[in-house]
């Protein structure tokens, strides 16, 4: 099974994370308005893009020339139905898979859009989502997924076993680096900061232990992958991405 360790990243705020996942008393984070939630596609080799329709609880399947080639889902949390779905990704063998944001799971489709699993459930513990926003696939099978209101990336096997969660160790970038140098006066009032506070018990969900703890994400909100198996997690509140290289 691939486990990751950090790369480099970029933002202002902070980048290059660091480490395995961590711990998180986690609780639903306020909700945000539907209509914002973005729509994401992919390319699939045979020249066909996959869009999740969030408000239509649907996903369409286009040619590259926009002729629309099929669609499936329908609002509802039944097999096959959809509740704002937002991010989506195709396996190698054109599966798709698509983040049911408001059913708080991940659909696993065939390229013709039946239904062939569905993963995880509402909650805070490892294998369950609290909002899903977005999902990647590598080509072994292992799925990424921005659990955005549990503020961490879990990893689950090809068959939707839990591996391991990703809750975010970022450190400043070289960008950040050069702002600090050229602004001392932010540089020092950085340093009088302590960026990793031991929190009060009040603090009991993870959108306050993220708005209080800089290296950690703080609204994960879509992951990535590249050609070398890097995944580029971008996070909202804090304007960054970090990126992680799967071992």
């Amino acid at each position: 099974m691939s486990t990751l360790q950090t790369s480099t990243s970029t933002g202002y705020r902070s980048s290059t994370a660091r480490g395995r996942s961590s711990e998180s008393g986690a609780s639903r984070a306020p909700a945000r308005a539907a209509s914002t939630a973005p729509r994401a596609s992919v390319s699939t080799p045979t020249t066909i893009s996959t869009w999740p329709t969030n408000l239509n609880n649907r996903v369409q399947v286009f040619s590259r020339e926009g002729v629309l080639q099929r669609a499936w889902g329908g609002p509802g949390d039944g097999p096959g139905q959809l509740d704002l779905p937002w991010g989506v990704a195709v396996d190698t063998e054109r599966n798709v898979f698509v983040a049911d944001w408001g059913n708080d799971r991940v659909q696993k489709f065939s390229p013709d859009g039946r239904v062939l699993a569905s993963f995880g459930s509402s909650g805070q513990g490892d294998g369950q989502f609290d909002r899903p926003s977005c999902v990647a696939v590598d080509a072994e099978g292992v799925l990424y997924v921005s659990d955005w209101g549990n503020e961490r990336v879990p990893v689950l096997a090809p068959g939707g076993g839990f591996i391991e969660k990703l809750r975010g160790e970022a450190t400043p970038s070289k960008w950040a680096d050069e702002f600090f140098e050229a602004n001392p006066d932010e540089a020092a009032a950085r340093a009088r900061s302590n960026i990793t506070p031991s929190l009060d018990p009040e603090v009991d969900t993870a959108y306050e232990e993220s708005a209080r703890t800089e290296p950690y994400f703080w609204g994960p909100v879509s992951v990535k992958l590249d050609s070398h198996r890097r995944l580029y997690v971008t996070e909202t509140n804090r304007h960054r991405i970090q990126v992680y290289e799967t071992v």
